[in-house]
């Protein structure tokens, strides 16, 4: 599998940080329900610039403990004392049983064909007690469908849009990204043997030339470049769709964002069952 975007570009960073801006008021409006307090430990999987390791660090404490882990390190070397940042593969490299009060992946699990060993070696990581919170986008409907809302604010954006889109989805699933991941959390949550499995889903819109359209313009416009290359996209297709995301006057709402968190029961020999409650549609950042 390779995966789709290369840490050592110059804009990657941009893009990173752009998905914070994107989903931080969102994730950490979950993990502030979730704990830890002082003293606590926390997990992320896949800590990209580090904000959700620098929320965990204030969180926690002097006392407690917060380890940020990713494939490439580069933008995790100016957390605060606290963090302990670790080049790790959550595929194939192990990490310590039983530890953490909280762990917690968004948007890692996804572009890895082996999300469901990933996810099994992330919640064995959590103490018996405490919770699992994965996030992962469902695109199952990026267009319309069960949300009741427009996707985009004009129909000739959509147009311009749909054009493209179909390829990109090819393009990235040639690459082991699998778009619906979302969709199946909460089951796979429950095989793990997590319970009182709880799901929400939450839709962000971007508005054109903004930080976070122009770090999802990055990603379009690195994938695009790829896909012209290997034949998936012709730049008749894929250069309106830039211009759309530089347009002030343009807005997008993004895929749902799944956001399920799941309880590792305190008895080992718990039966692996789950009481899934699903809630609604919230909206996202602007």
């Amino acid at each position: 599998m390779a995966y789709a975007f290369d840490p050592s570009r110059a804009a990657e960073l941009e893009r990173v940080q752009g998905i914070e801006a994107t989903w931080d008021t969102c994730t950490i409006g979950l993990l502030e329900s979730l704990g830890p307090g002082q003293g606590g430990s926390f997990l992320e999987v896949g800590a990209g610039a580090g904000s959700i390791a620098r929320w965990a660090v204030g969180r926690v404490g002097a006392s407690g403990e917060v380890v940020a882990t990713d494939l490439d390190t580069r933008f995790l070397q100016n957390l605060p004392p606290g963090v302990t940042v670790l080049r790790h593969d959550i595929r194939t490299d192990p990490l310590p049983a039983d530890r953490y009060d909280l762990v917690h992946a968004r948007l890692v699990l996804s572009h890895l064909p082996e999300r469901d060993a990933a996810l099994a070696t992330a919640a064995a990581a959590c103490r018996p007690g405490g919770v699992v919170l994965i996030e992962e986008f469902d695109e199952s409907d990026t267009f319309g469908g069960s949300l009741h809302r427009p996707r985009v604010n004009s129909a000739e954006a959509e147009a311009i849009l749909l054009r493209a889109w179909p390829a990109v989805g090819v393009f990235v699933a040639s690459l082991g990204y699998d778009a619906t991941y979302g969709h199946r959390l909460a089951d796979s949550l429950a095989d793990c043997g997590l319970t009182d499995v709880t799901v929400t889903r939450t839709v962000a819109v971007l508005r054109g030339a903004t930080p976070q359209a122009r770090a999802y313009r990055n990603s379009v416009a690195h994938l695009g470049l790829r896909m012209i290359e290997h034949g998936f996209l012709s730049a008749e297709r894929l250069d309106p769709v830039l211009t759309l995301l530089d347009d002030p006057g343009f807005s997008m709402a993004t895929p749902v964002l799944v956001s399920a968190m799941g309880r590792r029961p305190v008895q080992a020999d718990s039966a692996r069952r789950a009481g899934r409650r699903f809630m609604g549609t919230a909206a996202g950042p602007g």
